[in-house]
């Protein structure tokens, strides 16, 4: 059963994912993470009948600029260290957005070599990362969060690494 554990879920695109997760099977955290080893024990519980585990790091778009990159990484080593004691096959989507200050593009620039590194580290453990790029919102959020689920499902395994841009215009 696919365990999935959305952080920031308060927030517009956590709850619009975790809207959309509702929809499909296996079971649902929704979570706003304040200390690492405190999650790390609740989701050795939550992911400890899992077959599969997908974590949405949406928290990381609320946090102040100058604790995005700390925040975002307790939270994915967090999850990745304890499925890969585990040994549940498992995603990370990271979000990053655009049109911010330099301070702000510069941490999600961070947010992305973050991926990048997780991507590196945890393959050997079938352990993949994607970063959803959000740029200009020009689609409503919900079909954002469609895009970002299907992005964390196991047909993108092999995109281990890879930011993909998700701002694009409707279809007409």
């Amino acid at each position: 059963m696919i365990h999935r554990v959305v952080t920031g879920a308060a927030g517009l695109l956590g709850s619009a994912v975790s809207r959309r997760l509702r929809r499909t099977e296996g079971r649902l955290l929704r979570t706003d993470v304040a200390e690492e080893a405190a999650f790390r024990s609740r989701l050795e519980h939550f992911l400890a009948t899992a077959t599969r585990a997908e974590l949405y790091l949406a928290g990381s778009l609320s946090e102040p600029q100058d604790r995005i990159v700390p925040v975002t990484y307790a939270e994915a080593h967090a999850f990745a260290e304890t499925v890969r004691t585990l040994g549940v096959p498992a995603s990370l989507t990271f979000f990053t957005s655009t049109g911010g200050d330099v301070a702000h593009d510069a941490a999600m620039a961070a947010v992305e070599a973050l991926a990048r590194g997780f991507a590196t580290e945890y393959a050997p453990a079938h352990i993949t990362t994607r970063v959803a790029a959000l740029g200009p919102l020009t689609v409503p959020i919900d079909d954002i969060a469609r895009a970002v689920v299907a992005l964390a499902g196991p047909e993108f395994d092999l995109a281990t690494g890879a930011t993909v841009p998700l701002h694009a215009h409707p279809p007409p």
